[in-house]
């Protein structure tokens, strides 16, 4: 049995077993972490055992003849990492070059889609939200949901295959950065283009009452100032980030035009 298979098994939870590990809190991310490395120096390992089957020696000679300008007195032991090893140079170089072929091919994306966790998911507030497993389990299922409402579902048309990376913020939640090309639309260019995928404005509550929670809920900034004193964003008495701010059309413009293009809502 491979170690990563192992340690997978253990980390599922099952009703008929008492798992102290998923009741260990902080310490069982930190056996969750020490696991991970030890699995990674296993693959690392077998990696360096394996370079002829990796035919690691077409390279030895080329590179370490760049690298020590030819003088073969410096010549040191070198270790191919392969593009199976998740999170090596040559599987970034790979990831990226693939993205960039697809750019090639249909050109530059039209939509940039951002997915962040949510601790206050009920998903994760049920469950045991010490459990770094159960919580990336939770995101991913939420994201390949809403990969279907786009692919699938096509809630903004046809598009050609996206692409998208998953990285954890400073607290350790997931965060998807995503990328959309669509098929049929051209690129969106003036504000009326904007407006058919995204915009800054509060549902009727009437009509959309749960839109409207969620959106009010996890959407809007505060509330800080005189209502909240010791909300997190308040210095000196003063929300360091300038809310609140005078809303108008302008500005509402403003707002959808800088997050679909950078991602990030600035105001």
């Amino acid at each position: 049995m491979k170690v990563g298979d192992f340690y997978a098994y253990h980390l599922f939870t099952r009703k008929e077993q008492y798992s102290i590990l998923h009741l260990s809190s902080r310490l069982f991310q930190q056996w969750c972490v020490e696991m991970y490395v030890k699995i990674e120096l296993q693959r690392l390992r077998f990696i360096k055992l394996h370079q002829a089957t990796l035919r690691a020696d077409l390279y030895r000679g080329v590179i370490d003849a760049f690298f020590h300008d030819g003088n073969l007195g410096k010549v040191e032991r070198f270790v191919l990492l392969p593009p199976s090893f998740t999170g090596g140079e040559k599987h970034m170089r790979k990831q990226y070059y693939d993205s960039m072929a697809i750019v090639r091919g249909v050109g530059k994306p039209n939509l940039f889609i951002t997915i962040t966790c949510n601790p206050e998911w009920n998903e994760i507030k049920e469950a045991i939200p010490d459990c770094p497993d159960l919580v990336t389990r939770a995101f991913k299922l939420k994201l390949n949901a809403i990969k279907d409402d786009i692919v699938k579902k096509k809630i903004f048309g046809n598009v050609w295959p996206l692409t998208y990376v998953i990285e954890f913020q400073k607290r350790g939640l997931p965060h998807a950065y995503m990328t959309v090309k669509l098929t049929e639309e051209p690129s969106p260019k003036r504000p009326e283009n904007y407006d058919k995928f995204v915009c800054a404005e509060l549902p009727d509550p009437n009509l959309h009452p749960q839109l409207y929670e969620t959106i009010s809920k996890n959407m809007m900034h505060g509330p800080c100032g005189l209502l909240n004193p010791k909300a997190p964003c308040m210095k000196d008495s003063v929300c360091s980030k300038g809310y609140l701010k005078i809303s108008d059309q302008t500005q509402h413009l403003t707002i959808v035009v800088t997050l679909d293009i950078e991602g990030v809502i600035k105001g």
